[in-house]
């Protein structure tokens, strides 16, 4: 079955490894608003973890089964709850993890070879298609030792657009959401990116639903941003706060 893709560039929500520059200013006293703005939200998302890399493939640390059963436990805690309060948003699901050994990530990645790994293994049946499981993510795991080119961000998300062709009857076309997040070695500093970049895909998929105005970094001002410096353990598993507008603070849901 032909298929032919196209990629509509975005810079999506991203989480910094220095601290707060990508929120508010540490000591401007500046107090984070948020508000919905209508567009799509992912009210039940279903996550694909993808780890990339032959380093995933039984010798990585952490293992991708750590992060995997880390993953699920995030999703199966009341660390999502709170965010109901943004357009009634529940709980997200793992839909699945894949291990990607047959190819390794440059040492610096770019936000398109992201998307073009990611339309290879739609292309190859590894994943599912974007349109075949309801609010699909696609989470994509970086090895040990890997960066973006922007050696500043240690996670991001966005979307590109999938068309799939299928001849003589037609095509599909769907938004393929992703996010990518690196791995310093530990398992902490995987869930915290991870989680960070959770809460922000399912609020604001497309920069267009729930964003603020008070982060002072380039990208899409989300939930995740004003609380980098914040985290906690929820079931065992360290997890980053986020913006909760009706307590007006950084929450934790879950977290002792």
């Amino acid at each position: 079955m032909p298929k032919l893709q196209v990629r509509l560039p975005r810079i999506g929500g991203r989480v910094t490894g220095g601290g707060p520059d990508a929120g508010v200013s540490a000591g401007s006293g500046t107090t984070p608003t948020f508000s919905d703005h209508g567009g799509p939200v992912l009210d039940h998302a279903q996550l694909q973890l993808i780890f990339w890399g032959g380093a995933w493939d039984g010798v990585a640390t952490p293992a991708a089964a750590e992060v995997t059963d880390a993953v699920r436990a995030i999703l199966g805690s009341p660390y999502m709850s709170g965010l109901a309060e943004y357009r009634g948003i529940g709980p997200a699901a793992l839909h699945g993890s894949f291990v990607a050994s047959g190819s390794d990530p440059p040492q610096l990645f770019s936000n398109d070879q992201v998307a073009t790994f990611l339309k290879g293994l739609i292309q190859g049946g590894s994943v599912p298609e974007p349109d075949e499981v309801s609010q699909l993510v696609y989470v994509v795991v970086m090895p040990p030792g890997v960066s973006h080119q922007d050696q500043s961000l240690i996670g991001e998300h966005s979307y590109f657009w999938y068309w799939d062709v299928d001849l003589p009857l037609g095509f599909d076309v769907a938004r393929a959401h992703y996010a990518w997040v690196t791995c310093d070695g530990t398992l902490d500093s995987v869930t915290t990116i991870l989680s960070h970049e959770l809460v922000e895909v399912v609020t604001d998929p497309e920069g267009s639903a729930v964003t603020g105005s008070s982060c002072s970094a380039a990208g899409w001002c989300e939930i995740g941003d004003v609380c980098e410096s914040s985290t906690g353990s929820v079931r065992g598993v360290t997890v980053q706060a986020y913006w909760s507008e009706l307590a007006s603070a950084c929450v934790i849901p879950g977290s002792p």
